[in-house]
């Protein structure tokens, strides 16, 4: 039964969001299984690691709901979510499960864009490097959600969102290739899906700090974190065309450029 304090709205919005993620990551899933050309076959495994992650955190949202009442001492994470109607440890495993797949979604989508400049440039990664970044990436990440589950089952509060800071320092360094690909540097919107990140971080800092007491920002402090879990699937699918033909179109110049040399000799 709902408590007192919560917003019926506020869930329903919670909910909302994750319900679209479901639906286009099993989308993108499908496109990356079926739909696929063989030049994109190596570096599709991003894709559907990615898929699956962002899957398995859009269905985690509405088992979560979580409102975030923080304090300069601890914070408090109250359910409204399905995990409610279970064990108290359900809601514990589903904290920890969404806050290492917000993580692991952060980094997959700094890897995946670094992946696509790469084959932009005809720079095809070999299956190794594909599968090595796969693990590194979940291995990496696996410790926040053991951690934050043993850290819970001792009855402490944590409050703490990390972010690969390391990585997109690199990236930071990556340039485009040539004005040949100026039309692929629409990809980079990618990127700004990494602000629902920052944006849910802002909103736990003025909960923290106590600049508001705001329902609708305790609330919106997991949603709007785990709101990459939609974007993301969303932002693949839309680049998939222009992606796809930009690819195709590197190899044909490099087949024609062999076959040109070929001629000479």
């Amino acid at each position: 039964m709902p408590r007192p304090d919560s917003s019926p709205a506020l869930i329903y919005l919670t909910i909302i969001p994750s319900i679209i993620g479901i639906v286009t990551n099993i989308l993108l899933f499908l496109l990356a299984v079926f739909r696929t050309p063989p030049t994109l076959s190596t570096y599709s495994k991003i894709l559907l690691s990615a898929a699956l992650c962002d899957l398995i955190g859009a269905c985690t949202v509405p088992c979560l709901v979580t409102r975030s009442i923080s304090f300069p001492e601890a914070t408090v994470l109250d359910s409204y979510g399905l995990c409610t109607l279970a064990r108290v440890d359900t809601c514990w495993l589903c904290t920890g499960l969404i806050e290492m797949l917000i993580t692991v979604n952060d980094a997959f989508i700094c890897v995946s864009f670094y992946f696509r400049l790469k084959v932009i440039r005809g720079d095809q990664p070999s299956v190794k490097v594909i599968l090595l970044t796969i693990f590194f990436v979940m291995v990496v990440h696996t410790p926040l959600f053991i951690g934050y589950f043993a850290t819970q089952r001792k009855w402490h509060n944590i409050g703490e969102q990390t972010e690969d800071i390391e990585l997109i320092e690199e990236l930071r360094a990556l340039t485009h290739y040539g004005k040949s690909i100026c039309e692929i540097r629409a990809l980079n919107v990618q990127l700004l899906i990494l602000i629902g990140f920052l944006m849910g971080s802002c909103f736990y800092m003025s909960a923290v700090l106590q600049l508001t007491r705001s329902y609708f920002v305790q609330f919106a402090i997991f949603p709007v974190s785990s709101l990459q879990f939609t974007l993301s699937p969303i932002a693949n699918i839309i680049f998939i065309k222009p992606y796809r033909s930009r690819s195709t179109s590197v190899t044909s110049i490099k087949q024609i450029s062999f076959t040109a040399s070929s001629n000479r000799e």
